[in-house]
Order: C-alpha cells, then structure tokens, then sequence
C-alpha cells in the first residue's frame, strides 16, 4: 500500500512537472515556415534596457500591426509573416519614433532577425492636454487619461522617480500664483498615489510665474507658461 501511495504521488508530480515545461515551451516564441521570429531590444544609447515600452510593427500593404511591450531587459519577440514590408514604431508615454522598415523576405525555413532599437527619451516634458479649472487645482475628468497613462508607466518602471511641476502665466497675484501651481503639482501627485504609485516616487513641486517659457504678453504665450511638467530624476 505505501508503494502504491509512493508511485501515485510520483505520477501526479510528474503531471504537473510535463504541464508546467509545455507551458514553459509555449511561451517560448519559434520562428516556423511561414512566420519569421522578430527578437527586438530596445536601449538607450548606453545600452540600459527600455522597460514598458510599446513597438509596434505593422504591414504595409495589409494595415495590418503586431505589437509587444518590453520586458525588464527591454526585450520583445513578435512571430510575423514572411514575404512583407514593415513599418517599426516605438511609442513610450511622452514619445513616438518611427524608425523606418525592414523587408521580411519569402525564404524557406526557419528565419530570425534581430533588431535593436537606441533612443534616448527627453528628460523633462509637458503634460499635454492636462487641464485644470480656471484659477483652481482640480483637474478636469476629460484631463483623467493623461495622468492614467503616466501612471500606468510608472506601474510598469518600477525604479522610475518623478518630479511633477506646476507652472503658472503672470496674471494675478505671484504669491497666489505660487500657491496655486503647487496645488496643481500636489493634485497630480495625489491622482497617481491613487493610481499605486508609491509616495516616496512622486515630488510635487510649483514654481508659479518663475519660469515662462514663453512670452506672456500674448494669449497664446499665457498658455504655454500654465503647464505642468514631469521630470524624470531616476530611471
């Protein structure tokens, strides 16, 4: 009885061990006779790995698009049709590259092709689109999708730390002003801690009508300087 015990907790064992290979394998991506295996890296130009971002490759002739996100090594293995021309894009939250095509050739057998992609993200940029009520700190619900894909990047770029600006044009009173773009800085802040974005990796910071970027003189001027940044301090 004990080695009739022994030998069917072996066989479970040896179940679930067969299941959890083949699923191992499955995950594993091969190229096969009609489809090319397409390995992509991207880095910045020191070679540190892209985590989170999105490259999308897309048939020309079809409109038709295969898209990966990378991984912690910045990796992406995408299974493609032979005997096509494709468009690649690499698309992070502030930025979209075209990088040209690669012609995917007819040939027989088993085809990989290695692509590496380099490019190196701005360190500070404008959150666009992102609106607050006039002379307020709330921010808009059709402004919500902006801060949900920046936190979306921060969920994904664990080690990613940021500082959120707040900015103001110079009408009113600068004092109030100062008040007031940190206020905006703190509600973006407190948005993305909703989100689950951990606290210690969120500054808020406002800098009032310190720092124009263009003239205030004009409407569109004054639009420009009321904007909130995000400055990436850690990758």
């Amino acid at each position: 009885m004990k080695n009739c015990k022994l030998s069917n907790h072996l066989a479970l064992l040896f179940i679930i061990f067969t299941v959890f290979i083949n699923t191992l394998k499955a995950q594993v991506k091969e190229p096969t006779e009609n489809e090319a295996l397409l390995k992509i890296i991207v880095t910045n130009s020191k070679n540190k790995p892209h985590i989170g971002a999105t490259v999308i490759v897309t048939d020309s002739a079809k409109n038709k698009s295969y898209t990966g996100i990378t991984d912690e090594k910045g990796r992406i293995d995408l299974l493609i049709p032979k005997n096509a021309t494709y468009k690649i894009r690499y698309k992070n939250y502030s930025i979209d590259v075209d990088y040209g095509t690669i012609d995917m050739p007819n040939t027989r057998g088993m085809i990989q092709f290695d692509l590496t992609l380099q490019y190196e993200p701005a360190k500070t940029y404008v959150l666009k689109d992102l609106l607050f009520d006039t002379g307020k700190s709330t921010i808009q619900t059709n402004s919500y999708k902006v801060v949900d894909d920046l936190a979306a990047l921060l969920l994904n770029r664990k080690t990613m730390v940021i500082e959120v600006s707040g900015y103001t044009d110079n009408t009113g009173n600068p004092a109030d002003n100062l008040i007031l773009s940190q206020n905006r800085a703190n509600s973006v802040r407190n948005y993305l801690i909703k989100k689950g974005v951990e606290a210690n990796r969120i500054t808020a910071v406002g800098y009032g009508e310190t720092k124009p970027v263009a003239n205030n003189d004009t409407p569109q001027g004054k639009q420009m300087n009321r904007r909130t940044e995000v400055k990436i301090i850690n990758e």
